[in-house]
């Protein structure tokens, strides 16, 4: 699972530390397709974050330099929503950037543990007690209520859930 990455600082301003991945998640790619396998209810929309090739993207709210914020904010209000379900990948970087960022704009937080990988066991680690220290919830799939297409169950109003 650990695989050491370079970590370059850029000069700015301002400075910024970056991780230097391989190349994945590529637009139009392979790695980049949602597994055939998974179900996706009728109105979803997909955020695209990333977009802008000389600025990183972990958060799926924004940027890393906040220059950009994608169209989740406003998707979120205009269906109410007030809790977040989080999981994918990876856990300690893009999953755990965004449940920092949904807790950081005052929205309820729940990270789906089992359905999250990560990268380095360390910053899983530190990704969960930041997310308990910032008042987010870590659950496992098995107490996350079943979705409003699974009777018998009512929709819960005001949940969403991101997949990365």
């Amino acid at each position: 699972m650990a695989q050491a990455y370079d970590t370059v600082v850029f000069a700015g301003p301002p400075p910024m530390r970056q991780r230097l991945w391989p190349r994945h998640c590529v637009q139009d790619s392979w790695g980049a397709e949602l597994h055939k396998e998974l179900k996706v209810v009728d109105g979803a929309v997909k955020v695209y974050k990333g977009t802008n090739p000389e600025v990183d993207s972990y958060s799926v709210f924004w940027d890393n330099k906040k220059l950009t914020d994608t169209s989740l904010i406003a998707q979120l209000r205009a269906r109410g929503a007030t809790d977040i379900y989080i999981c994918g990948l990876a856990y300690d970087v893009c999953v755990g950037a965004t449940i920092a960022d949904a807790l950081a704009i005052g929205y309820r937080a729940i990270l789906i543990d089992d359905a999250s990988r990560g990268v380095d066991l360390a910053d899983i680690e530190r990704t969960k007690a930041t997310i308990v220290n910032s008042s987010g919830v870590i659950v496992h799939s098995h107490e996350v209520p079943k979705t409003p297409h699974d009777p018998p169950r009512p929709p819960t109003p005001g949940t969403l859930c991101l997949l990365f």
